[in-house]
């Protein structure tokens, strides 16, 4: 994504393209051509054994991490709520994620646009 963003800032769309193709075809085709390996190696015992003890580090990994970065990015009371409600509509309503992601975007833009109005800043600062 950042290549991509640098790509922009640098090309336009098309450097941003060029730069997105740049950075994700190299392992693209990668896992392409170690995916046959990939699916012999799960047949054996040793293996499956290997990844079954992999997922759950994998998620003690991913827990330290966001309790690391809780404090950054959720910032304010808002990103809270939009975190407890992308937690809610995951588990609960069983949303899709790409429909969270575009909602969260769409939260954003609209948060943006708020908060860039004069009468909303000001109700805002005054508390």
């Amino acid at each position: 994504m950042v290549s991509a963003y640098i790509g922009y800032k640098l090309a336009g769309i098309m450097g941003a393209i060029v730069a997105a193709i740049g950075i994700f075809l190299p392992s693209f085709i990668l896992m392409l051509s170690i995916l046959p390996v990939f699916e012999r190696a799960r047949k054996v015992v040793w293996a499956k054994a290997a990844l079954k003890a992999i997922a759950p580090a994998v998620i003690g990994v991913l827990t330290v991490s966001l309790f690391h970065m809780a404090p950054y990015a959720l910032p304010d009371p808002v990103a809270i709520a939009l975190l407890i409600g992308t937690v809610v509509a995951l588990l609960v309503w069983r949303v899709g994620a790409i429909k969270l992601v575009l909602a969260g975007a769409l939260a954003g833009v609209v948060r943006s646009r708020l908060l860039s109005l004069p009468g909303i800043r000001a109700m805002i600062s005054s508390y």
